[in-house]
This record gives structure tokens, sequence and C-alpha cells, in this order.
């Protein structure tokens, strides 16, 4: 896995940082997993 850390002009001290798995890597799979657990639940609006 690798990242990259990108300074943030607007805001001193601030960093956003990307994270990138290979393809199809047992890491990359696992991020997959978390996003899911991540990802909100629709509601049907009633």
């Amino acid at each position: 896995m690798t990242y990259q850390a990108l300074d943030i002009k607007s805001s001193p001290g601030q960093q956003l940082v990307v994270d990138h798995a290979e393809r199809a890597s047992r890491t990359a799979n696992s991020l997959r997993l978390l996003a899911g657990l991540a990802t909100p639940i629709e509601t049907t609006g009633r």
C-alpha cells in the first residue's frame, strides 16, 4: 500500500492523505470491505 500526503494551502498544518492499494490485492479487498461498512443505508422514505 502506498500513500501520498498533500498540503492544504488554505489550512496551514493540515494535509489530505490519499492511500492506494494494488488492484485485487488483499489490502485492496480489505479497504473495499471497510468502505462498504461506511456506506449509508438508503431509507424508503416512510
